[in-house]
């Protein structure tokens, strides 16, 4: 299930996928 999945995914994968969400900000907004 999804959650388990979040909980075996590594710390820095889901800092990844914020940076990722940052840049698409970033990326809309200019």
């Amino acid at each position: 299930m999804a959650l388990g999945k979040e909980e075996k995914q590594p710390e820095y994968y889901n800092k990844t996928q914020q940076v990722r969400a940052n840049q698409m900000v970033e990326s809309l907004k200019s």
